[in-house]
């Protein structure tokens, strides 16, 4: 969502044509009030997404009509690996697979993290700290809903975020449905996530710790393009 998405547009279009040159059919989209689809973003919550989802799956199976996909795997990054596992429960076609890169752990740590990265940025965009520019009056302190980092956060999409389910509970009835399941993200977050669940769901999942991370929030992550090394290996996966 936001910046994040502007910046890791080139990472996605990276993997699509990996996947495209493997025979397989791929869909990239945005979501309802970002990038090039419709609506505004003070509008945008969780749940038009999460429909978003299973809409994108629709019309990429119309598209492959006459022949029917033998599966169809899923890929999300950050707020959009926890959109991905809950319309996963809801979808009439159950995806084979669902990789979730580095989820949101605590949607309002995750605000709060946003409205920082906005900070740092002003700062880095000014060249000077962000105390100096409050006093100066060259910024305001951003709040939400409002405008963080060039984009609008809607009450709708607030709300959304400070109430965002924790992951855990959703893993087990994905796993009831079948679901292959890999979640890639630091250690810490990994341990945390699986300290919560039955051991026979925690062995049913695909582990991979990330050793190193990108800040998709920051303007290190403009124009990335190369694929992290352990995608590498989820791509392997996905083409079998």
């Amino acid at each position: 969502m936001g910046l994040a998405a502007t910046r890791s547009a080139s990472m996605y279009r990276v993997l699509a044509d990996r996947l495209a040159r493997t025979g397989a059919s791929v869909m990239r989209f945005d979501y309802h009030g970002t990038g090039d689809s419709p609506g505004e973003e003070a509008d945008q919550s969780m749940s038009d997404w999460s429909r978003d989802i299973e809409e994108a799956q629709s019309c990429l199976l119309d598209a492959c009509l006459p022949a029917s996909p033998t599966h169809i795997d899923w890929f999300g990054m950050g707020l959009g690996a926890n959109l991905m596992l809950q319309a996963a429960l809801r979808v009439p076609r159950a995806p084979r697979r669902l990789v979730l890169w580095e989820p949101i752990a605590d949607g309002a740590e995750h605000l709060r993290t946003l409205l920082e990265a906005h900070r740092q940025e002003m700062a880095l965009q000014l060249d000077q700290p962000w105390p100096e520019l409050l006093a100066q009056g060259m910024v305001q302190e951003p709040r939400l809903p409002g405008s963080v980092l060039g984009f609008h956060i809607g009450a709708q999409l607030n709300n959304d975020l400070q109430t965002l389910p924790a992951l855990a509970p959703w893993l087990p009835l994905a796993v009831e449905r079948c679901i292959d399941i890999t979640l890639c993200a630091p250690e810490a977050a990994l341990q945390t996530w699986s300290q919560g669940l039955p051991a026979q769901v925690r062995d049913r999942l695909h582990w991979v710790p990330l050793q190193s991370t990108t800040n998709w929030l920051s303007s290190e992550a403009m124009g990335a393009a190369v694929v992290p090394p352990e995608l590498n290996r989820i791509l392997e996966a996905l083409t079998r």
